[in-house]
């Protein structure tokens, strides 16, 4: 018996491609069982593909046997992600304040002093003429 997993996307195995991180498990007389998906309660059956080398065909089935444990085991170990245990909201908690949409002051002559200090209001811009 030898467990592992797919490494690409859409490995061929007997004319049948299956997604990457697919569990693989091989038994001694030619016997493939694959599982797709680990998205279940532990408690359920398993949705597998097995490869019968005699008939020479897949056959889709729920298992819930040594096999399954063996392969749900290999996925745990080897092949989900480790969630982070960092708070994000904690971190983003901070007392300065972020920037505001201020418009500037308006100034007793009826000018506003925000984004432009000049009389000449377009001096940031380069004119060209043709």
């Amino acid at each position: 018996m030898k467990i592992y997993h797919t490494m690409m996307n859409g490995e061929v195995i007997h004319d049948h491609a299956f997604p990457m991180n697919s569990v693989i498990l091989s038994l001694d007389h030619h016997v493939k069982v694959i599982c797709k998906k680990f998205k279940f309660d532990r408690e359920k059956k398993l949705e597998v593909y097995v490869w019968l080398p005699t008939p020479k065909k897949w056959v889709r089935t729920k298992i819930r046997n040594d096999y399954s444990e063996a392969m749900y085991n290999y996925f745990c170990t080897h092949i989900r992600k480790r969630k982070s245990k960092a708070n994000f909201e904690e971190y983003m908690k901070h007392d300065r304040r972020h920037k505001g949409g201020g418009g500037g002051t308006r100034i007793f002559n009826g000018s506003i002093t925000d984004y432009e200090c000049r009389k000449d209001p377009f001096h940031d811009f380069k004119r060209c003429w043709n």
